[in-house]
């Protein structure tokens, strides 16, 4: 033992190595540990991770209850990739040794490659119960709770994401408390501000440890911020983690994203402009990197620069310098779109997807691309994209053809009918997409329109009145309302009002309507009154749409309408004169019809009700 750590020390590695290799070859099985525990050693620092691995195991035969011996071969295991191994062998030396640090740090940090983010997150906080100033510890935290924003983020859980973001400041305010010279843990405190920006303004307020803003002795005192100071204070965070470190490009990278993120919201052009000279700085440090040119790119194509040109050059520098750039051909497509030019946006889109077919924004450009020249596939494009992931292009886009498609078609029994709306069951799809894009995006109109729509198709009334009555808020305070479409948006609210039972509240939406010019309009309003118990009102408007239409078939349901009306008031020869209108139409009404027959059974009139019977046969025929 003590001439092989002797040669060690004179650098003679081979020699020792050599030596190691005779001892371990003639000791039989359990015994050596120290020879097998050096050759192990010896192996894995020429890189022979599974011949190390092996003599490591000779070791533990040995002494199954050597800790340094199982960190070692845990430390094997993970160079070697093999993470759940590795994962078992740190549990193993925590069991040996529950003092041990580094064991329970290595576990977690595994836990957090593997992508068991709320499991790191326990064993972390756990360390952090020992060892509160732990500074890897703090950091894997900070960094498993950035991870866990980002993922509830991609499934628009927003506000989840918010307070994992908020924690992870709290954590990494901590460690930067004691280690202010890491960069690492001030860039992750500007990912915890900046990756937010998703977040709608009234739901994105984190309470921020307040020595992070100014000087402060207590440490856990916070201070409520809004989305427009939380994207400044990620700024601020990435330019101190630069003055750390400043000649990273990525931390550039990041400081232009926040820059970019920051002017979207504050609509200040000197943002943008820092936004720009961030990326120009990071290309400079590393031209050869392609998400930097990508970010370039995509700022430059921006409605505050406008740079198509050098927007263009961006995105074919990048993909020429990563020829798989999926993301780099995708916005290159958005750029010719925004330009008319779809034959080259359709190429671009193209090739994105021959690239990464998940890639659900080259999915959304061809379904905007195939929507603008009227392409029967559109819908089915609109539907793929909510079906690879929550997108809020593609859930407007796939809502507004579902009720596209609901209004158009007459005939239910239709193979186009049949296939897109029953066999995908477009309207309960539809709706949920619908659903995250208003949780994120609540100033759209139109966007609560159709879902309200959808979902009165679904019988969901009360949810359904609730959207419907923000879509009219929306267009009152919009300043480029027009007055058909609020009249369309009461006459919609009005309609759920009503099948919600509430029908003095839908009469006195109809009534709020500047213009009633549809007859579909002047039904429901009298059937509003109607359910509302003001039939003389219900009757005097169901006269106003018959005097509206020339369609047959609809006068006959009117006169229908009219007729059951007039007997509600018990005016029984009103009530005849309205039905028998009915039945004599050319297309006449079989409700109609059967209320002329009831009035002839209640009134004993057997020659009414068998000339009412006989013209019910009529129109099943």
């Amino acid at each position: 033992m003590a001439l092989v750590d002797t040669l060690n020390s004179l650098e003679r590695q081979e020699a020792a190595f050599e030596i190691l290799v005779s001892i371990t070859s003639k000791a039989a099985a359990g015994m050596a540990k120290w020879a097998w525990m050096r050759l192990g050693l010896h192996q894995l620092t020429k890189q022979q991770y599974t011949q190390g691995i092996t003599s490591l195991q000779s070791a533990l035969r040995a002494d199954p209850k050597d800790v340094h011996c199982w960190e070692c071969l845990a430390e094997a295991y993970l160079q070697r990739g093999s993470h759940t191994a590795a994962l078992k062998a740190f549990n193993r030396a925590s069991q040996l040794n529950p003092d041990t640090m580094y064991s329970y740090y290595q576990a977690a940090t595994i836990k957090k490659k593997l992508g068991l983010l709320a499991e790191a997150v326990t064993e972390y906080k756990e360390i952090l119960d020992k060892a509160p100033d732990y500074i890897p510890a703090l950091k894997g935290l900070g960094e498993s709770l950035v991870s866990l924003a980002q993922t509830s983020l991609t499934h628009f859980f927003d506000l989840r994401a918010v307070k994992y973001c908020q924690q992870a400041l709290y954590y990494l305010t901590r460690a930067a408390s004691h280690r202010s010279d890491l960069s690492c843990i001030w860039k992750l405190m500007g990912d915890s501000c900046t990756i937010l920006h998703p977040v709608r303004q009234e739901l994105c307020v984190v309470n921020v440890p307040t020595k992070l803003l100014h000087k402060s002795d207590q440490p856990t005192e916070t201070q409520p911020l809004d989305k427009e100071p939380l994207l400044a204070l990620g700024s601020r965070c990435y330019a101190q983690a630069l003055k750390i470190l400043p000649e990273c490009s990525s931390l550039w990278h990041d400081l232009g994203i926040s820059y970019h993120r920051h002017s979207q919201l504050a609509k200040d052009t000197r943002l943008i402009t820092n936004a720009v000279n961030a990326f120009k700085k990071a290309i400079a440090i590393d031209p050869s990197n392609h998400i930097h040119w990508l970010a370039l790119g995509t700022v430059a194509s921006s409605k505050e620069i406008n740079d198509k040109a050098l927007a263009q050059h961006c995105f074919i520098k990048s993909i020429q310098l990563e020829q798989n750039n999926v993301v780099a051909w995708a916005n290159l497509g958005v750029l010719y779109l925004d330009s008319d030019n779809i034959e080259l946006a359709h190429q671009a889109f193209k090739s994105a997807q021959a690239l990464d077919p998940s890639y659900v924004q080259s999915w959304i450009g061809q379904a905007l691309i195939a929507d603008m020249v009227g392409h029967e596939d559109t819908m089915d494009l609109y539907r793929h994209t909510t079906e690879l992931s929550n997108n809020v292009e593609g859930a407007i886009g796939y809502g507004s053809w579902v009720c596209k498609l609901l209004k158009e078609v007459k005939n239910k029994d239709s193979d186009q009918y049949s296939y897109s709306i029953k066999k995908m069951n477009a309207v309960v799809l539809a709706t949920d997409a619908l659903a995250k894009y208003i949780e994120r995006l609540n100033d759209n109109s139109a966007a609560f329109s159709i879902y309200g729509m959808l979902l009165e198709r679904l019988g969901l009334y009360k949810t359904a009145s609730t959207c419907l009555q923000r879509c009219v808020k929306l267009i009152l305070d919009g300043k480029e309302s027009t007055g058909t479409q609020i009249n369309e948006a009461r006459s919609n609210y009005a309609r759920i009002l009503r099948k919600s039972k509430r029908f003095k509240e839908s009469v006195a939406e109809y009534q709020k309507i500047s213009s009633m010019d549809k007859c579909q309009d002047l039904y429901d309003l009298a059937l509003a009154y109607y359910e509302a118990d003001q039939i003389k009102e219900s009757y005097i408007t169901y006269s106003q749409a018959l005097d509206m239409t020339d369609n047959e078939e609809q006068k006959a349901h009117i006169h229908a309408a009219m007729g059951m009306v007039a007997y509600k008031f018990n005016d029984l020869d009103l009530a005849k004169t309205e039905l028998f209108k009915c039945s004599q139409s050319d297309q006449p009404c079989s409700a109609g019809i059967r209320a002329l027959c009831s009035i002839g059974f209640l009134q004993s009139d057997t020659t009414l009700a068998s000339a009412a019977v006989q013209e019910l046969k009529k129109t099943k025929r």
